[in-house]
Order: C-alpha cells, then sequence, then structure tokens
C-alpha cells in the first residue's frame, strides 16, 4: 500500500499537530492492515507529504512492515511497472 496526503493519518500513533488532530480513526482499520502483513503486505509512506503538511515523522507507527519512501507518486509508477495495481482509495 502506498499512502500520502490523508492517507497517512492511518499510520500515526499521534494525531495532535496535525491536520487530522480532531478525526476520530476507529483502531480496528490499523490492526485490520497489520493483520494483512502476516501475507506481505507493506506501506509505503510519503515523505513528501509529511514536508508539506509539516507533520514530525517520528509521530508515526513503529511498525517494521512501514516504510518511507521519497514521493508515493514516483513509488506507484514503480510498482505498477513490476506488475502491481493502481487502486485509489477515499
Amino acid at each position: 500500500m502506498v499512502a500520502h496526503g490523508q492517507g497517512l493519518k492511518f499510520f500515526l500513533e499521534d494525531l495532535s499537530g496535525t491536520p487530522w488532530e480532531k478525526d476520530s480513526i476507529d483502531p480496528d482499520i490499523y490492526k485490520r492492515f497489520a493483520g494483512l502483513t502476516k501475507y506481505g503486505a507493506e506501506a509505503y509512506l510519503c515523505q513528501i507529504t509529511y514536508q508539506r503538511l509539516k507533520i514530525d515523522p517520528a509521530k508515526t507507527r513503529k511498525d517494521t512492515f512501514l516504510k518511507f519512501v521519497p514521493s508515493a507518486v514516483a513509488t506507484v509508477a514503480e510498482l505498477q511497472s513490476k506488475g502491481f495495481s493502481y487502486l485509489k482509495v477515499g
């Protein structure tokens, strides 16, 4: 999964100081994704989004299946060239 923009909020431990600090997120959403990692799922988090929205990367959950990538758009293009599909959610 490649996450950028609002998609990052699901991978943060702490929403304070972010555009989503008033949002309420069901913790089961993250638990469900974490469950998929036993099948090899990983999340690639866009560093451009962190920079543009001035979000401290230290707010990110610490699970090993979360990876930072310089650009979500470039990562999507790279994965598509390897046979992965693009599905926009949200």
